[in-house]
């Protein structure tokens, strides 16, 4: 059984043409999906950023409230040793100063954490508007050649005549 190419897939030129428009399809096609997916791996690196950050402003914390209580245990031991009464107004005093400037710091360190956390946060959102961005372009570049492939698709008055030599009137 002999078949006619040309007569399954047209002129060479027409068939040139449908290839170019499915490569153009094709690759429209691959864009998006390797642009979605390190859009979201960029999106999921940024989230976890996100967290990490807001984990360490509350290890920060801790250890400073940690060195805290150790200064506060250090400055009665000094006062015991002195013989200075642990209830006294002078070592109550000095106690909460160390008190009231650790939780100054840990709560600097935490609200540092929540803002670099609320920043990588952001990044991420931004990634996820990438997404719809790369979304878009490809299917602007599958609409192309769809539109190619519809044009192919429409007769060309000239191919009867190339094929046969004779005009189609």
């Amino acid at each position: 059984m002999c078949v006619n190419l040309m007569n399954m897939f047209g002129s060479g030129q027409q068939l040139g043409a449908n290839l170019q428009a499915t490569a153009t399809i094709l690759g429209g096609v691959t864009d998006v999906m390797s642009g979605v997916s390190r859009s979201r791996t960029q999106q999921t690196l940024a989230e976890s950023d996100a967290l990490a950050e807001e984990a360490l402003g509350r290890i920060k914390a801790r250890k400073i409230r940690r060195a805290a209580e150790r200064d506060i245990g250090g400055s009665r031991a000094d006062a015991a040793a002195a013989g200075v009464s642990l209830d006294s107004s002078s070592v109550l005093a000095a106690e909460g100063q160390i008190v009231r400037g650790s939780e100054e710091d840990a709560l600097s360190a935490i609200l540092t954490g929540n803002n670099r956390g609320a920043a990588a946060r952001t990044t991420a959102s931004l990634y996820g508007a990438q997404e719809l961005g790369i979304l878009s372009a490809g299917l602007d570049r599958v609409a192309m050649g769809v539109g190619g492939w519809r044009r192919r698709a429409q007769p060309d008055p000239l191919d009867g005549f190339f094929r046969t030599g004779r005009s189609g009137d």
